[in-house]
């Protein structure tokens, strides 16, 4: 029995027929979990049935969608009480809020001391109810790039080889991503494999580099060039904010004390691993993305060039970004705060002001609060167009 989002209480019932040729009596119980078993006696006739329920209580399980297990055991209690104990598995999670702005961003055009508003929804993709507040104050987060692993889960290599008498010094890919006005990154997520048989824990370290782009390729190399990097971070696989998930390497920015704070314009990144090349790291490619992405070979004496690579629309990557919240042109809510149900959705408008505002582009973010662990504050992006007074 198994239940992926069980809050406060969820129900299963089962049923039970005796096989034996005597009456027989069996009490029911759960343990491991809080639970109402009814009835907690069964007793059958031969060959009759009956059906049990069985109601978990999950007020006292963590909210954080990893699974509880418990078991309902039946032991006889009258007629053959030689007969064996039956037990059943029981699993049951509680997945936590999780909140999503609808859409990611919008745009709007007012002219020049005029007003108007942004339009969205909240909603909660998870399991427990999500209490939120618009809040324009501090940072908020939101998702940058995000694009799964190709079906046919392959890609290119992406590591820096301890021998390079054997595949020379390097094999990278890049991914382009643009940025319409200053940010910071505050993860990055890049999905891959290793070959051989290997592991990325036995790397020497990991390698996260983000160039500008200089006509159409990125500017350097972490091999041969990494200075010319904009951003750069090495790290054992072990170090904090790092980690491992198989092929998957994570990254968060904050806790291993990194800061990318980017100006708007169009950049590459490259994630690599150094170790041997028989168990090189690979970045799976994808069939999301521009159709934009690049490959360098590096030789063993340091030459190479970045060259357009085919096969895949982009690299299987996420990023996830880091805004500071609120404008002077965005206004008060309808709604300032309140309390969504799980899989529930709360529409909202906030006011915008262009008073003051010369004709031009804007950019602000509305950021809502939560008690989303994974994303505790969200951004939602507004593209503001002032067009002169009428």
């Amino acid at each position: 029995m198994g239940k992926f989002n069980c809050v406060s209480s969820c129900s299963f019932t089962r049923t039970f027929r005796n096989t034996l040729t005597t009456r027989q009596s069996w009490t029911a119980k759960v343990q491991g979990l809080t639970a109402l078993v009814t009835p907690s006696l069964i007793t059958l006739n031969p060959g009759e049935s009956k059906a049990v329920k069985v109601t978990v209580s999950s007020g006292s399980l963590a909210q954080t969608g990893a699974f509880s297990f418990g078991k309902l055991v039946l032991a006889p209690s009258g007629g053959d009480v030689a007969q064996p104990v039956l037990r059943l598995p029981i699993a049951v999670a509680v997945q936590p809020a999780k909140l999503a702005l609808e859409p990611a961003q919008v745009a709007l055009t007012l002219p020049a001391g005029g007003s108007g508003a942004v339009n969205f929804r909240s909603r909660n993709l998870g399991g427990v109810s999500l209490d939120y507040q618009i809040d324009n104050n501090g940072s908020g987060g939101r998702t940058l790039v995000t694009q799964s692993i190709n079906p046919a889960r392959n890609g290119f290599y992406a590591a820096r080889f301890t021998d390079p008498a054997t595949r020379g010094r390097a094999s990278l890919a890049a991914d382009d991503f643009t940025l319409g006005d200053p940010t910071g990154i505050a993860s990055i997520v890049a999905n891959g494999f290793v070959l051989g048989g290997g592991s990325l824990t036995n790397a020497a370290n990991l390698d996260w580099s983000i160039f500008r782009d200089v006509n159409g390729n990125p500017e350097g190399n972490p091999e041969t060039t990494p200075q010319l990097a904009v951003w750069r971070y090495t790290a054992a696989p072990n170090s904090a904010g790092v980690s491992i998930n198989g092929g998957t390497i994570r990254l968060n920015l904050a806790t291993a004390g990194q800061n990318a704070n980017l100006a708007a314009g169009r950049y590459w990144l490259v994630v690599s691993a150094r170790s041997p090349s028989a168990t090189a790291w690979a970045w799976f490619g994808s069939l999301e993305g521009d159709n934009v992405l690049r490959t360098i070979s590096v030789a063993a004496n340091g030459t190479g060039n970045w060259a357009a690579a085919a096969g895949q629309a982009g690299m299987s990557y996420s990023l996830d970004a880091s805004n500071t919240c609120g404008a002077t042109w965005i206004g008060a809510p309808n709604r300032a705060f309140g309390r969504i149900a799980g899989g529930g959705a709360v529409d909202s408008q906030v006011q915008i002001n262009t008073a003051g505002l010369a004709a031009g582009n804007y950019v602000g973010y509305i950021c809502v609060a939560s008690n989303d662990a994974s994303r505790p504050k969200a951004a939602l992006r507004v593209a503001l167009t002032v067009t002169p007074a009428p």
